[in-house]
């Protein structure tokens, strides 16, 4: 029985992320910068990861993994930053870059067991602020206009694929 709702709530998470993931990313490229950055840093796919944590693992699991949530969203906000300022210089470089600086910080949080909400939230907000005042001031970023692109379905449903993958993947992960 526990499994059969398992199954169900690794379907319904891939289904509910995948249609955000996919909307969070048409939207940016149909609609313009300012209005697909509000949109895709929504930490809705999160959200959804928690609610389905929640109703397998229980109330405790789920709370638990918020406590390092603020502190991930800075790693993500570092991921863009650094992708930013090396993009100059190349995609394969800026991406890799900004990717090693994520992975170390989540590999340094996790090795120090950093779980304290206080702590996640204090540099939460201390890099968004800094970030922030980076991205408008100093490297005065442009807004890019949307464009009329035109998906096939095919590749709205790739996109959905992918972002469902992720939202089921960090369910069962929860499991284990």
């Amino acid at each position: 029985m526990m499994t059969d709702f398992l199954v169900l709530h690794l379907i319904l998470a891939f289904m509910v992320g995948g249609a955000w993931v996919s909307s969070a990313t048409l939207i940016p490229e149909r609609y313009g910068s300012a209005l697909g950055g509000l949109v895709g840093g929504l930490p809705a796919i999160s959200i959804v990861s928690f609610l389905f944590i929640g109703l397998n693992q229980g109330s405790t699991t789920a709370s638990q993994a918020t406590i390092v949530f603020p502190l991930a969203l800075s790693f993500t906000m570092s991921f863009l930053l650094v992708y930013a300022v090396l993009s100059e210089r190349g995609f394969p470089l800026a991406f890799v870059g900004a990717l090693l600086v994520c992975v170390g910080l989540s590999t340094i949080t996790a090795y120090l067991d950093l779980r304290n909400l206080f702590f996640s939230v204090g540099v939460f907000l201390s890099v968004a602020s800094v970030y922030f005042y980076l991205f408008k001031m100093k490297m005065k970023l442009p807004q890019v206009a949307g464009a009329h692109i035109v998906y096939s379905p095919v590749q709205v449903a790739f996109k959905a694929l992918v972002g469902g993958s992720i939202v089921a993947l960090a369910v069962l992960s929860s499991q284990l």
